[in-house]
């Protein structure tokens, strides 16, 4: 006796005359294309909007990037398991779907017929009619079966050159489809990539517009501030339009890189310009936080929330227009720690929950006390006092985020941490690790399409402390697993998700 696998029933809500019902048994996509096995007609549903699948004994649902996004009872999921009773929703306020799981009757497996013994009386006509033997005539009967078997042979050799020539012709269009679909893949590539850097040079411009805003409080720039950024959502739009009709996100292998190349997203990275190596070497970095960090990144997550920083942080970032995903560069700095002390650099020593060196406390007006070299905690000391060295934090990533980097999240955080175990005469002469950054890289381009990590790693990955990398890739690995915790065995949420604006 053999099992089935549950069967799973979709029925669509509100159930009425209209309402339709469908069942699977076996992997299904949900989406507005007519290839989707439940195809749901509505502007809110993407093209390929989520995908539904039997596995490890239950069945599962898995957002394939959508724009409008996937919810369960009422909860936005990325991936999550179906149970019976539940509500999925496509869209916070589109199409409901109510989900049965029914057990499958068992079937009989038949045992199998047994061999057949083959035909002797077959293989005697064979030797009789077709095997000529030396001395023996053969009959009249014998040579009309020869000769019909010989027309016969003509015959089907004809049908079957016609079979293969046919065969080449089909061979051949769908060669040409072939490389017309690489030609148009290719063209939409370019495009898309030229497009991601436009908007990076808009990115770019909103970070200077938001400075000038602050530094000249009389001048009103916020209507053209609003302008630009109106275009920035208008070309995201197109480029994510792109995304999806090229299938980047559909192509991948696993759900975990899925999230990474989200995740470069956020960070400004254009996912077409990522190395395949850094994919994983993020994994790797992903494992560490799974196993020997795994401890260090729950407790600063829950300090962070039980403190209240979270929101603070959250909402901080993005008023200066930044992701809030940057949350996690202070989780590598100090692990929120507000009165966190770091080692003594060439510029002085770091404290504080950003780890501001006194130079740049200063700059982004911060007191760093009387005390600033000295690893006493110090009431003076601005770089202790949680509120105001966020708020420094996210004007100086913002600035740093714009001409410095031209708008590479990545190169942002490398930018932060730059300069440490590089001990030359240079270096010691500047005032800050900004300063060496862009002392080490004065002969780069300023331009979004030059100034972006990819672009380092392969053409600059020498000038790159080793130091640097690994900073770079633990902020962004923690920002992969804070995408969809439980889903790299974490018991809570989202830590971002009831903050972000």
């Amino acid at each position: 006796m053999g099992a089935q696998q549950p069967q799973i029933r979709i029925v669509e809500e509100p159930r009425g005359a209209g309402s339709r019902e469908f069942r699977f048994q076996t992997t299904f996509r949900v989406g507005r294309d007519p290839q989707c096995a439940l195809c749901i007609e509505s502007d809110v549903v993407s093209r390929a909007h989520a995908e539904v699948e039997f596995r490890n004994g239950s069945w599962w649902v898995r957002d394939l990037d959508s724009r409008n996004g996937v919810y369960l009872d009422g909860r936005k999921v990325s991936h999550a398991q179906l149970a019976d009773g539940m509500l999925l929703q496509i869209a916070h306020d589109g199409p409901k779907l109510r989900v049965s799981i029914e057990s499958p009757e068992p079937i009989t497996v038949s045992a199998p017929p047994p061999p057949q013994r083959p035909n002797l009386s077959v293989s005697k006509a064979i030797l009789h009619y077709f095997q000529a033997t030396p001395g023996r005539r053969a009959g009249r009967h014998t040579k009309l079966i020869r000769q019909a078997y010989t027309t016969v042979i003509r015959k089907e050799r004809r049908r079957y050159a016609w079979i293969l020539a046919g065969a080449g012709v089909v061979l051949l269009v769908a060669l040409g489809y072939g490389i017309q679909q690489r030609n148009k893949y290719k063209r939409l590539e370019v495009a898309a990539t030229a497009l991601f850097y436009e908007m990076k040079v808009l990115v770019v411009q909103t970070f200077d517009l938001r400075r000038v805003i602050e530094q000249e409080s009389g001048t009103d720039l916020s209507g053209m501030l609003a302008r630009v950024q109106d275009q920035q959502q208008r070309l995201r739009e197109t480029y994510e339009g792109y995304v999806e009709e090229m299938g980047v996100y559909r192509k991948l292998a696993t759900d975990e890189e899925r999230l990474i190349y989200r995740t470069a997203r956020i960070f400004n990275e254009s996912e077409f310009a990522m190395k395949a190596s850094f994919v994983e070497e993020v994994k790797s970095m992903i494992r560490y936080w799974q196993t020997e960090g795994r401890d260090n990144y729950m407790t600063a997550i829950a300090r962070a929330e039980r403190s209240g920083y979270t929101p603070v942080i959250v909402s901080t970032l993005q008023r200066h227009g930044l992701p809030a995903e940057f949350f996690y560069l202070a989780l590598q700095e100090s692990a929120f720690v507000p009165h966190q002390v770091g080692p003594m650099t060439r510029w002085g020593r770091a404290k504080g929950m950003w780890q501001f060196i006194p130079a740049t406390a200063a700059e982004y007006g911060l007191d760093p006390g009387v005390r600033a070299n000295t690893d006493a905690r110090d009431p003076t000391d601005d770089r202790q006092d949680f509120q105001l060295s966020t708020q420094a934090a996210a004007r100086y990533l913002r600035d740093i985020h714009g001409e410095l980097t031209q708008a590479s999240g990545l190169l942002v955080m490398a930018a932060y941490n730059w300069g440490e175990h590089r001990v030359t005469a240079r270096l010691d002469s500047l005032a800050t690790p900004r300063a060496a950054f862009e002392s080490a890289f004065n002969d780069v381009p300023k331009d979004p399409n030059a100034r972006n990590y990819w672009r380092f790693l392969e053409a600059y990955g020498n000038r790159i402390p080793r130091q640097t990398r690994q900073y770079v890739l633990r902020i962004f690995a923690a920002a992969v697993i804070g995408q969809d915790p439980r889903r790299f065995g974490f018991d809570f949420e989202n830590p971002l998700l009831p903050y972000v604006g």
